[in-house]
């Protein structure tokens, strides 16, 4: 349930953001990078998470998508495994970002992994939400959302 009000209030955002003349308005999708550790010795942890990210979009979606001034807006999404590797999430981010042209970005829950990924994502000002626990990940940042906050310090 978390995950689905992080989903809805944070397109909200992107979507506001975009304005009129933003890349969502004008085809009525929101691109949606998902990045996550499906695969290695973390792959039940972050296989969760993924479905979980997964059933809220199809949620959205099936309820006619994400409904912001009138207007309505399928999410459509990219997804790859970070293998639970901060050198993969990284490049992840980059192709997320770079090739797929994503507008928000959900991902990883292995905080080694997101540590890395947040440099790339940040200087690319694409709002991302993570299920990672370290506290730097949400430490004088603009565009990390930290859904996890079991680690203080």
């Amino acid at each position: 349930m978390v995950a689905f009000v992080a989903v809805v209030l944070l397109l909200g955002v992107v979507l506001a953001a975009c304005g009129e003349s933003g890349p969502a308005s004008a085809g009525g999708t929101l691109k949606a990078g998902l990045a996550f550790t499906t695969t290695g010795p973390s792959a039940a942890l972050g296989d969760n998470v993924a479905n979980g990210t997964r059933l809220a979009i199809k949620v959205v979606n099936d309820r006619g998508g994400l409904k912001i001034g009138g207007k309505s807006y399928k999410i459509e999404s990219a997804e790859y495994s970070t293998d639970g590797k901060p050198d993969v999430g990284v490049s992840v981010s980059k192709k997320l970002i770079e090739q797929d042209q994503v507008q928000i970005i959900f991902g990883d829950c292995i905080s080694t992994v997101a540590l890395a990924q947040q440099p790339v994502i940040e200087k690319a000002a694409v709002p991302w939400i993570t299920m990672a626990s370290h506290a730097d990940l949400t430490k004088d940042r603009k565009w990390t959302f930290r859904s996890n906050n079991i680690m203080t310090a």
